[in-house]
């Protein structure tokens, strides 16, 4: 089952290439989606499922919502909550954790509700940081080092559980000679910055995570154009990876298409798990 069309390509990416899986979905004239066999969907369905996120996530749940409005195969029960109780069935339960610009919070709330009975329920969990979460000036070692410590912790404490690390989402970098301008004055916003540290904790999730075959690699989504190529901007040649602006109409948030398409990779990834459990 492989519907992914494109290959990492880019001096920058060459460090993500060799681990980072399939490269995404892409729409054409047909969904990616529809290579997969409704038995793999309803048994999907049947998977008990946690996302932990903020608001990019949400933008993530709606588009699930909006697929599966068009594709009657994909039936997922998607619930907000983190009450055990509601993964009695198959569930596609999400929450908002912690705090955005405090990942620590964000860590020991993912923790706190497996140890709170969703690592005795669930069958797949994941929890991602929000792109605020990694500004310039951040210290991307000392980020990596929190979130691998929660997911490992995680995977000891629960080893019948999958736990889907994710990538820092990426935001839209503007471009021209008027931001060059403002940028060579220092005046121009940090969006190039921002990303080059989170594309330095990227590599270092994807580096860790990418060969188990169960990352989530949403930064990558976030920053391949519909025709399957890497979306880069460069200063002062280093070239680091950026949201592809049509994705996204504040420049950090997933617009109707860029959720369609990161909802669409997300989907893909369950259906292999969940293919790979069977």
């Amino acid at each position: 089952m492989n519907a992914f069309a494109m290959a990492c390509a880019g001096l920058v990416l060459v460090t993500l290439a060799a681990c980072a899986g399939p490269p995404p979905a892409r729409e054409t004239g047909s969904s990616p989606l529809d290579s997969v066999p409704p038995a793999t969907w309803a048994a999907v369905a049947r998977t008990k499922i946690f996302f932990g996120h903020q608001s990019v996530g949400y933008n993530i749940v709606e588009g699930l919502q909006e697929i599966q409005a068009t594709k009657p195969d994909i039936r997922l029960n998607i619930q907000e909550t983190r009450d055990p109780q509601a993964f009695q069935d198959g569930v596609f339960a999400h929450a908002k954790l912690g705090k955005n610009r405090d990942v620590g919070t964000k860590c020991e709330s993912f923790d706190r509700a497996l140890r709170d009975g969703l690592g005795d329920k669930v069958d797949i969990a994941f929890f991602k940081f929000c792109y605020v979460d990694v500004e310039q000036g951040a210290d991307t070692r000392r980020l990596f080092d929190q979130y691998a410590a929660t997911i490992e912790e995680a995977r000891r404490r629960y080893p019948r559980v999958m736990i889907v690390p994710m990538t820092v989402p990426l935001t839209a970098v503007p471009t021209g000679p008027r931001e060059r301008l403002k940028t060579l004055f220092k005046r121009g916003a940090s969006d190039f910055q921002d990303n080059r540290n989170r594309h330095e904790l990227n590599r270092l999730i994807v580096d860790r995570y990418g060969p188990s075959g169960q990352l989530f690699d949403l930064a990558r989504f976030e920053s391949t154009d519909p025709d399957g190529r890497p979306v880069t901007v460069e200063r002062d040649g280093v070239a680091v990876p950026a949201m592809f602006p049509a994705y996204t109409e504040d420049g950090g948030h997933l617009n109707a298409a860029g959720r369609r398409i990161v909802a669409t990779n997300l989907l893909l990834l369950l259906a292999k798990l969940t293919e790979r459990a069977l």
